[in-house]
């Protein structure tokens, strides 16, 4: 990155990076559906491309994949003239293929210039002070690393390229490479390996698994970062990567720590913690499940039951996961939402007092305290506290609809200037987020109740509507 670009030269407020991690993160979704979608359609023989089977262009397809990515088609006319043919039905047929692998690399650019921009500003990140922020980040890294796993393993993914360039030059008499999906960009699969109590745990060991696998240096000189690693790896066997896609930690870790000189402890690590998750993570997990069904009919206070429904949903979510990739398998019935459904408007009320009487009341001050506040930032806090304010019980008995979205992005934004030196002020402005966010509770507890049986069957049919993505409309 240019030696120019300095946290002098970059300001945090004026790169949108939360506006930017919201748009990132819900385009990589998007962008790992539309490549699973291509991974499960090239592992079928009856949905996959018929020009990768058919007998007639298999030498043709091997020529193209052998001489990838600089396919020379003018001096071999020979090995490629069966394809003269269909070059008008490859460029029909392939083109939502290979549109998808340009889109991943335009993706791919976004993250990259994204991550340079963070660091050219020295953004502060500390998921106790700005949660959100912090979050968004880490989450932007763990899709983007997912996307890039999930790709590396279609195979196809050479041939369908090389067919689509060559039929776009043999038709347009140019090839494609000026496009982000040049052929050269697809030639090294093997770089692609390179409050929180609300906070998922499947997210948290998805953030430390792959954060560590990308950045392994500080396992061997931070204490508390092998802690991490070790606890993540002695909990689970696999991470999903997208629906049935699943990563399995201990055999990828092993195979790229076994080739890195000096890394012989952690290997050893990685295998101890494999038979500890192997012998006893199993066991824990029941005892957990065990735990909380008991606990969940007992607790009263709408802050404990929250915590307590998402350490629930952790639970379900890592049996689902390891229901196929580990021996031990539990029947454990799961938790119904039934009595939360029922006491839905006393928490939507709890929430709506809390916001008025005490989070806005809080803000005030804190505001009030900073020693330098510029004018814009002053004018957007003052906002905070009289869109709060303006809150009362009586629009949660008339049913009116809240909608804090915009509210809550300011608020990220906000979370990237100075915070570091305003640590109470970042803490606040977490609590806000999460309590705007209980204001959509009551849309979740309207969905059709058969949706909450649905997430127990994922492997059953993967097309249900919960699953489907803005980007992969077909769906």
């Amino acid at each position: 990155m240019s030696a120019t670009l300095s946290r002098g030269s970059l300001q945090p407020g004026q790169q949108k990076l939360a506006e930017k991690f919201t748009i990132l993160n819900d385009r990589g979704i998007g962008m790992l559906t539309r490549v699973y979608n291509i991974k499960k359609a090239c592992g079928d023989p009856k949905a996959k491309p018929s020009y990768l089977i058919d007998k007639n262009l298999e030498s043709a397809v091997k020529f193209i994949v052998r001489k990838f990515p600089a396919v020379e088609t003018r001096n071999n006319n020979q090995q490629l003239a069966q394809l003269q043919k269909e070059k008008s039905e490859i460029l029909k047929n392939l083109a939502l293929y290979y549109f998808t692998f340009v889109d991943v690399m335009e993706f791919k650019d976004h993250v990259c210039e994204l991550l340079n921009t963070i660091d050219a500003c020295q953004v502060f990140f500390d998921i106790t002070v700005n949660f959100d922020l912090t979050k968004n980040y880490l989450d932007l890294v763990v899709t983007y690393t997912n996307l890039m796993m999930l790709l590396s393993r279609i195979e196809e993914r050479k041939a369908i390229i090389g067919l689509y360039n060559y039929a776009h030059e043999m038709t347009h008499g140019s090839s494609r490479c000026q496009t982000p999906c040049s052929p050269s960009r697809w030639c090294t699969p093997d770089e692609y390996h390179m409050p929180c109590e609300y906070l998922s745990l499947d997210a948290m060991e998805k953030w430390i698994v792959f954060g560590f696998i990308l950045c392994h240096g500080v396992l061997n000189s931070d204490q508390a970062a092998l802690s991490l690693w070790k606890l993540a790896l002695q909990s689970s066997t696999c991470l999903c990567l997208f629906r049935d896609e699943v990563f399995h930690i201990h055999k990828a870790a092993e195979d790229l720590f076994i080739n890195i000189r000096g890394y012989n402890k952690r290997v050893n690590d990685i295998k101890e913690c494999k038979e500890q998750a192997l012998s006893h993570a199993g066991l824990m997990h029941r005892e957990r499940r065990k735990f909380l069904r008991s606990a969940l009919k007992e607790l009263a206070t709408a802050l404990f039951v929250f915590m307590a429904l998402s350490f629930a949903r952790d639970e379900i979510i890592w049996l689902l996961r390891h229901a196929d990739n580990i021996q031990k398998k539990s029947t454990d019935d799961f938790i119904d939402k039934a009595h939360v459904r029922k006491y839905g408007p006393v928490m939507q009320r709890y929430y709506v007092q809390y916001l008025s009487g005490f989070d806005a009341v809080v803000l005030n001050e804190l505001v009030q305290n900073l020693s330098v506040c510029p004018e814009d930032e002053s004018i957007i806090m003052s906002s905070f506290v009289n869109t709060m304010t303006s809150l009362g019980v009586k629009q949660v008995e008339d049913g009116d609809v809240f909608d804090f979205r915009g509210m809550r992005l300011d608020c990220v934004s906000k979370a990237s200037l100075g915070i570091a030196d305003h640590r109470e002020l970042g803490k606040m402005m977490n609590t806000i987020i999460f309590h705007t966010k209980m204001k959509m509770f009551q849309q979740c507890l309207e969905l059709p109740s058969q949706s909450r049986h649905s997430i127990s069957f994922p492997l059953l049919c993967t097309h249900f509507m919960s699953c489907t993505h803005e980007l992969c409309p077909e769906e």
